[in-house]
């Protein structure tokens, strides 16, 4: 088979782009937990702790950012080839 007439293969993943993976799932499943927990307290009619709102506040745009980040790099990866 000829070496040119194969698609260009993307080099392996880093490890740090697999850390950043990692972490946004982990942030963003903390984030929907706590935002469950509020929903749940407010449904039953009592108060939530306040730090699950902060937790939310602060994991799902971190979350996002961090998804947001590799599927940049992702596409500038595509585009280098």
């Amino acid at each position: 088979m000829d070496p040119s007439s194969r698609p260009a293969q993307l080099p392996d993943s880093s490890p740090a782009t697999a850390a950043a993976a990692v972490a946004a799932v982990v942030l963003c499943a903390a984030g929907l937990l706590s935002l469950a927990a509020i929903l749940a307290g407010a449904w039953a009619g009592t108060g939530a702790w306040t730090g699950f709102a902060w937790i939310a506040f602060g994991c799902l745009p971190a979350a996002f950012v961090l998804m947001l980040g590799l599927v940049v790099r992702s596409i500038r990866r595509r585009r280098s080839l």
